[in-house]
């Protein structure tokens, strides 16, 4: 175990993503770090090392979907897999907008359960007006367990999908009004996902980030 006393004031940064560790316990985890109740994984394709402490990150040009630590990987793909809805956040120049809406979370490309989701999103509601001028946002998915609540959130970027699986995306579908005149659907590609679960003690969060 490495303390953060011991390193003094340790700061990682480099070209995507970075973390200040500041007086709090540190443990290396393979692919990050952890500091007290958040366990933080970078997948830059960088290595940093900082007073003989190694943090090895993803290699450039790997897929995404399957460079993650497992265990953690294996977690977040399993409660957006068993979830339905979420919060979906934007901005615009008019403000910010947050709905609730349907979502389907899509596979990676070694057919296992991927991390982008597909979001329906009312074409009436300001989230599908502020998406027009600003695609990040971030999604809220909550769900339970044994011990009590468990939240992810996701930041990314939106993009249109332009052939949507209605199939896929609305199964129980038996009106005869056509999907597509009422929701638009984007593809979430994250950059950061945070998870927090009481199963683990309140207040910590693991984080993917690259």
């Amino acid at each position: 175990m490495t303390t953060a006393s011991q390193l003094g004031r340790l700061g990682l940064c480099h070209s995507l993503s970075f973390a200040f560790l500041i007086d709090l316990p540190v443990f290396t985890v393979g692919m990050g770090v952890a500091l007290g109740g958040y366990r933080w994984a970078s997948l830059d394709p960088e290595t940093v090392t900082y007073a003989g402490l190694v943090i090895e990150t993803k290699p450039a040009g790997t897929d995404m979907n399957s460079q993650f630590p497992d265990e953690l990987r294996k977690r977040i793909t399993a409660f957006l897999t068993h979830q339905r809805t979420c919060i979906i956040s934007t901005t615009a120049s008019q403000g910010v907008s947050a709905m609730p809406v349907w979502y389907r979370s899509l596979p990676g490309t070694s057919g296992s359960p991927g991390l982008e989701v597909d979001c329906l999103v009312p074409r009436w509601s300001d989230v599908a007006h502020h998406l027009t001028q600003e695609p990040r946002v971030v999604l809220i998915v909550q769900g339970s367990s044994a011990a009590g609540l468990r939240w992810l959130q996701i930041q990314g970027t939106t993009q249109p999908v332009e052939a949507p699986d209605w199939t896929r995306l609305l199964p129980r579908w038996v009106t005869s009004v056509q999907p597509g005149g009422l929701y638009l659907v984007v593809r979430v590609t994250p950059h950061r996902i945070d998870l927090i679960d009481e199963d683990l003690g309140w207040g910590v969060q693991d984080t993917l980030e690259w």
